[in-house]
């Protein structure tokens, strides 16, 4: 038999020739694609874990409501390292996006101001990487050869000069100088003073002593939200009548920071 005839009889299997058994380059290196994928979705996972206990730490909150996904996305991420099954990319895929869908009211806010860093790259991180990972598992499941390592270096060269573009922005920011007559509210803990005294035709200087922006709304003053980045102080000229008035940071998850407005 010759060696073309032997080829016809093998078909797309293993070539034999002299009695030697000629391997097949190809399939190693889709196999190996498939299992550096996998790898990269673990990564992922364990990357978004990361993220959010850097923003609870920057917050100095625990976050009681996340606690689940986060064991949920460790164990998804030995789960598909270890295994090969497509059903642990499906269920990382399925959960991460509803964690991004629930949380994206919150990140929203948070990436439409670069210049509150401590807030801004967390934010990027988690949101980014949560993103990426939804990307490689699909591609894992789907048994795509892509290699999670090139996605990952790409991503995170990524990350390193938004968050620089993000700590050049929050230098940059110049902090407010209270003027005669000005009232001034300080922002600590997620809190704000319970009550402000403020004579009129004065401006409020608000301080924000944590590490997540906020904004200073009085209603019934006009001129929408002031926005207060992290860890700086920001102005508000305000035209009000003597009375009482109820002002408040108007962020998702900031409710608890209100006061009342005495101006007299």
């Amino acid at each position: 038999m010759t060696l073309e005839s032997t080829r016809g009889a093998a078909g797309s299997g293993p070539e034999r020739a002299g009695g030697d058994i000629e391997v097949d380059r190809g399939e190693p290196e889709v196999v190996t694609a498939w299992s550096d994928t996998r790898d990269g979705v673990a990564i992922g996972l364990l990357v978004v874990v990361v993220g959010v206990v850097g923003i609870m730490v920057s917050l100095g909150e625990l976050l009681v409501e996340v606690i689940p996904f986060l064991v949920v996305f460790v164990g998804l991420a030995v789960w598909t390292a270890r295994s090969a099954s497509r059903s642990a990319r499906w269920i990382a895929v399925a959960l991460l996006m509803v964690f991004l869908g629930l949380n994206s009211i919150y990140a929203s806010g948070d990436l439409a101001h670069p210049e509150s860093a401590y807030a801004f790259i967390p934010t990027v991180v988690v949101m980014g990487a949560g993103l990426v990972t939804v990307v490689l598992a699909a591609m894992s499941a789907l048994r795509h050869p892509a290699t999670g390592r090139r996605v990952w270096m790409a991503a995170g060269a990524g990350f390193l000069v938004i968050a620089g573009a993000s700590v050049i922005a929050a230098v940059r920011v110049e902090d407010a100088v209270a003027r005669s007559g000005d009232a001034v509210v300080t922002a600590a803990d997620f809190e704000y003073p319970a009550e402000v005294r403020l004579g009129v035709g004065a401006g409020v200087v608000v301080e924000n002593d944590d590490a997540s922006r906020h904004t200073f709304v009085v209603d019934g003053a006009g001129g929408g939200a002031l926005e207060v980045p992290a860890g700086a102080s920001s102005r508000i000229e305000l035209d009000l009548a003597p009375g009482t008035y109820r002002y408040y940071c108007d962020i998702a998850g900031h409710e608890a920071m209100e006061g009342t407005l005495e101006v007299s």
